[in-house]
């Protein structure tokens, strides 16, 4: 192969030191193996056989048989003397000249054919080194130069044999070409197997790759996945693994899962597809690819994935309900068969309640079934718990500390996609406040005060805890306000830690507290309980004679009893109440600095 001089671009031989066919590539002066797979580099034609080594000593002559007689050759005899010529005939008449025949075809070399009736010129130049075919200039480096004349667009066929066919031929020679109609490729015989073109020795893998379809479109309010089967069959080589890839560009949430990959020769493989809330609506092509060995197959598959409904959020809300917004922004939008809804929550937007009781973003009432999807680049952030007041049972109050409100309340299976802030409102402080009745011994005198602190607001804007319309003496501290924004904050309990003193008839009475209501919880946290000490001191002026007035002490300092349990602080609400229902972030408390509170029931 090495040895053709000048071989034309394209020329095609059969290598049978390699067993493979290769052709000339004038461009980079190198031929090129057709057992070259793609994604591997050039096989090369194989070298020049080394020299020939020394030859053995040549062993002993053995002995010679005898030859047997040959016998005597007879004598030639004398040639005899020539007879005399005869006379010559008298000359006939001169026929008549015949037509003028046709000039020659015009190019040297041109095989003459026969049209059934006369001789014709073909399309077969011979010129005694190369042939060709409708090429009156055959390479010289090929046996044979087929070309196509302009507008003469054909190619050379093989013959089609089915592989029954293929097998039944007799002693193929080394180099024999088909074209396989069974397996739809050009495979030729290497002097021990039947390969395709591009196989490299015979037992390389050679396959099949179909899918059962090769396009699917998902529609989210139904499903959230398509699956395309791949069905393989080895068709030569040693069974082996067959490894599935896919190529194309996916868009963000499509991702993909194989049931059996890799896959021993043949057999299916389910290939499941899953679309994501988040993924945008559009038809995508992916190229599904089997690997074996050096040899590869793929396959052209599109998904089609219909679009959402579109809800968005550009301004502040308070107590959003997502099912009155979807159907007054969709008055036609099914009511009874599942639909599914995208709500974008742009930034800088504050999703808030103004009470407790209600969650700052609910999903409301929609279709069994449906998909909701939300995409928060805005604040959901629930109401904070109003700190304690007091503990007074004669005007309803418990002292404890309200619970705060939850951010968001679910009523449907929801993917939720949090890029800013969901806080569940902090719960409220607890009170350490009541209202005292004491009769002072000796004296017998009875006085009754208010004394203690408030709890103090969640954060949320949590309230807190404020004693108004009491009467008599008191002595209070009202717990402060829980703060609202991200950046909110508990609020802190009422304090009392300071001797005071008042007089009842003749008697100075102090009361000297220790006192603080329980903090207001931080967003996604409870309220903390307060504390109590009160301690009672008595005295009265003596006027004494020849002394004078004189202050003489009735009780000093003593510990005046708590008449309650302390009462409970509130619980804070959730990040994410899901009610029974699904989402994408896994139940827990968190504490992070953009999810604050428990998710779950």
């Amino acid at each position: 192969m090495l040895a053709i001089p000048n071989p034309a671009n394209g020329l095609i031989v059969y290598n049978t030191d390699s067993s493979c066919f290769f052709f000339f590539r004038s461009l980079s002066n190198l031929w090129i193996s057709l057992c070259n797979i793609a994604g591997t580099g050039i096989v090369g034609p194989t070298g020049n056989t080394g020299p020939t080594g020394n030859n053995g000593d040549i062993g002993a002559t053995g002995n010679t048989g005898p030859t047997g007689n040959t016998g005597d050759i007879g004598p030639t005899g004398n040639t005899g003397v020539s007879g005399i010529d005869g006379v010559t005939g008298t000359t006939g008449i001169t026929g008549v000249t015949g037509l003028t025949g046709p000039l020659g075809c015009g190019v040297n070399n041109t095989v003459i054919k026969s049209d059934g009736v006369s001789a014709v010129c073909s399309q077969i130049t011979d010129n005694g080194n190369s042939v060709g075919i409708n090429n009156t200039s055959p390479d010289a480096s090929a046996l044979l130069d087929v070309d196509a004349a302009p507008g003469n667009n054909k190619g050379v066929l093989f013959p089609r044999l089915t592989s029954n066919q293929r097998n039944s031929i007799t002693n193929p020679a080394t180099g024999l070409t088909i074209y396989s109609t069974t397996d739809s490729v050009i495979e030729f015989f290497d002097g021990s197997c039947w390969r395709p073109s591009y196989s490299t020795m015979c037992n390389s893998c050679s396959f099949q790759m179909s899918s059962n379809h090769n396009t699917d479109t998902v529609n989210m309010a139904f499903t959230d996945s398509a699956v395309v089967q791949i069905t393989t069959n080895q068709t030569s080589g040693n069974p082996q693994n067959i490894v599935f890839g896919v190529m194309g560009n996916l868009p963000t949430g499509l991702n993909y899962t194989f049931s059996t990959n890799p896959l021993f020769s043949s057999g299916t493989t389910n290939i499941t597809f899953h679309v994501s809330p988040v993924t945008p609506a559009g038809t995508y092509s992916i190229i599904l690819i089997g690997f074996c060995g050096s040899t590869f197959h793929t396959l052209f598959y599109n998904i089609t994935i219909l679009p959402c409904y579109q809800v968005q959020v550009f301004s502040s809300m308070t107590n959003y309900n997502l099912s009155t917004a979807f159907y007054a922004a969709y008055p036609g939008a099914p009511h009874n068969s599942p639909v599914c809804i995208q709500c974008i929550i742009n930034p800088g937007v504050y999703i808030t309640a103004n009470t407790t009781s209600n969650p700052a973003f609910t999903t409301g009432v929609l279709p069994a079934g449906s998909q909701v999807t939300i995409v928060n680049n805005g604040n959901i952030i629930g109401m904070g718990g109003n700190g304690g007041i007091a503990w007074d049972p004669t005007s309803n109050l418990t002292g404890v500390g309200l619970n705060g409100g939850d951010a968001i309340n679910l009523t449907i299976n929801t993917t939720i996609l949090n890029n800013s802030c969901i806080f569940g409102g902090g719960g409220g402080g607890n009170a350490m406040a009541f209202s005292l009745s004491y009769m002072i011994p000796v004296v017998n005198i009875t006085f009754g005060i208010f004394v203690g602190g408030g709890g103090g607001g969640g954060a949320g804007g949590g309230i807190g805890g404020q004693a108004t319309n009491m009467i008599g003496i008191i002595f209070y501290t009202s717990g402060g306000d829980g703060t609202p924004s991200i950046f909110g904050l508990g609020g802190m309990g009422g304090v009392l830690n300071y001797p005071m003193s008042f007089q009842q008839g003749p008697v100075i009475i102090t009361i000297t507290p220790n006192v603080q209501g329980g903090n207001g919880g931080n967003y996604g946290a409870n309220g903390t309980q307060g504390y109590m000490e009160l301690y009672l001191s008595a005295s009265m002026e003596v006027n004494i004679p020849l002394v004078g007035p004189v202050i003489v002490p009735i009780i000093n300092n003593i510990s005046v009893p708590i008449p309650f349990s302390p009462p409970a602080p509130g619980i804070a609400g959730n990040a994410i109440r899901t009610n029974g229902f699904t989402t994408n972030i896994t139940d827990n408390t968190y504490n992070t600095s953009s999810l604050k509170g428990v998710v779950g029931n």
